[in-house]
């Protein structure tokens, strides 16, 4: 028979096994909340071991972990912070994004680049952000969101690149020049050409780059070649880097002429480039400069040789130097031939 006292008995029971474990759960809850502000304060410690730990510990937190790790943003220790941005990142929480454009603006720049870094890991939610600080009143922040902005890959934000190409900052519009050929931004080349004519030769020469890496279009090769006369050395260099990565064969005359430059520099390009476009008329001035250039030119030399290919006059250069100081090179260049003639020559000196 069931008594009074076994009904309450088996209530209290009941609701006593109820309180246990709602204890339980809020126990381990209290329990996670404060691991993680102890895993926190580990953050920017000296011990690189237990930083690094309490990263990664802190990124299997996820979402639960954001809010303590956005306060940590606003610490004076620099290696807090960057350590909080870096997990941040990993998160990929959206909450994070206008905590970390904050950090675009700090007094130290390896902080300012982790929050950038941050944000690119975060992604589209984080790009729009980053687009409208190249409008910033603070050169650092434009410089920054013009440098990070192809790691989004989005190559529809063309226009505000076009337009920060035309800031009073030399390194602003020298990083907008190199984002616009990372993207590959449509309708590039005219904006490009003008960058070309910058007074800094560093824009010049990430335009010069950044054509070579669009240069399939139409015009962005008759700029490359004006650009070889360029009274900058490293402008001149990235055009002939450019147009060899481009293959046109337009410009092989204009490269021939480099291979008698004093600048070892533009001739070892020049060689390269030729070597890229397969131009079989600069097989015998190649030739020519392998018996008078020093060592590293004659190095280009052969692994020029050995792209363009086709010729016979190749094989005898390239065997003689396998028994000198550009032995690894010359091996190297045969490789690059492929042919059975090439194969014949490295199993002859047992390297096949």
């Amino acid at each position: 028979m069931v008594t009074g006292v076994s009904v309450f008995l088996f209530v209290w029971g009941f609701f006593g096994y109820f309180l246990l474990n709602a204890g339980v759960v809020c126990c381990v809850k209290l329990t996670d909340s404060e691991e993680i502000l102890d895993l926190s304060e580990n953050l920017g410690v000296d011990d690189s071991d237990v930083r690094r730990e309490a990263r990664w510990e802190l990124v299997d937190k996820g979402e639960e972990a954001v809010k303590p790790l956005i306060s940590k943003l606003d610490s004076d220790d620099a290696k807090v912070v960057k350590d909080a941005a870096w997990v941040l990142g990993r998160v990929e929480d959206p909450r994070a994004v206008e905590p970390l454009v904050e950090l675009l603006g700090d007094e130290y720049t390896s902080v300012a680049k982790r929050a950038a870094k941050a944000l690119v890991r975060i992604g589209e939610e984080a790009l729009p952000a980053l687009l409208e600080q190249l409008g910033s009143d603070c050169v650092e922040r434009r410089r920054l969101a013009a440098w990070f902005l192809p790691d989004f890959m989005d190559s529809g934000i063309g226009d505000a690149l076009f337009e920060a190409l035309k800031d009073p900052d030399v390194l602003v519009r020298r990083n907008a020049a190199r984002a616009v050929g990372l993207l590959d931004v449509p309708d590039a080349v005219g904006a490009l050409g003008v960058a070309l004519k910058d007074d800094d030769w560093r824009v010049r020469q990430w335009a010069a780059y950044s054509l070579g890496l669009i240069s399939r279009r139409t015009g962005a090769t008759r700029g490359l070649i004006r650009a070889l006369g360029d009274e900058s050395r490293h402008v001149e260099f990235a055009a002939i880097v450019a147009l060899g990565d481009n293959g046109s064969r337009s410009a092989v005359d204009r490269l021939l002429t480099r291979l008698g430059s004093d600048d070892g520099l533009i001739v070892c390009g020049a060689v390269k480039a030729l070597g890229n476009i397969g131009a079989r008329r600069a097989v015998d001035p190649l030739l020519e400069l392998y018996r008078v250039g020093d060592r590293f030119v004659r190095g280009e030399v052969l692994l020029a040789l050995a792209r363009i290919g086709g010729s016979s006059m190749v094989y005898p250069v390239l065997e003689e130097a396998l028994g000198g100081e550009l032995a690894e090179t010359a091996e190297v260049a045969l490789g690059l031939l492929g042919t059975s003639r090439a194969l014949r020559v490295l199993e002859k000196h047992g390297l096949a």
